[in-house]
């Protein structure tokens, strides 16, 4: 099954190209090398990744964009925030929309109910059932702190 997310990178930077669009363009050459590197680690051609693969890459470079924004908010460098903010919102159009905070409590509710009295014990497992169930729609930073808060007033 290849991934419809790499070809969509493709047909983007192509477009970003034509439209002379700059930050686009660097943004999506580095997103395509990093896909690159990963492939070439898994020993796979980049067009025979799956979805999944593509979309922890953009993950992680979201990451390092917000990484980024905080450092350089807190050294006063406002062009390169700037710069940042720009590369990150290019990035984050891949990504599938993140679930409400309302609509995270009812996975991690369903989550622990598929779970005989759950405890602390348990919790790699839930992570694990929720990542694999909800994939990058789920922040996993949030979802982690509303499965300890269940475990813990139970």
């Amino acid at each position: 099954m290849k991934s419809k997310v790499y070809s969509d990178l493709q047909k983007h930077l192509i477009s970003s190209l034509k439209d002379r669009d700059s930050i686009a363009v660097n943004t999506l050459r580095t997103l395509l090398s990093e896909i690159k590197n990963f492939a070439i680690k898994k020993r796979v051609s980049e067009q025979d990744l799956i979805d999944t693969d593509v979309l922890r890459i953009i993950e992680k470079q979201v990451k390092q964009r917000k990484e980024s924004i905080e450092a350089f908010t807190k050294g006063n460098r406002a062009d390169l925030v700037k710069k940042e903010q720009k590369e990150l919102a290019i990035l984050q159009r891949y990504l599938p929309k993140k679930l409400t905070e309302d609509e995270l409590k009812k996975v991690v509710k369903e989550a622990l109910e598929r779970f005989e009295n759950p405890t602390m014990s348990n919790m790699g497992e839930i992570m694990s059932f929720l990542k694999q169930k909800y994939g990058a729609s789920l922040d996993m930073k949030i979802a982690s702190n509303l499965v300890k808060d269940a475990l813990f007033n139970k």
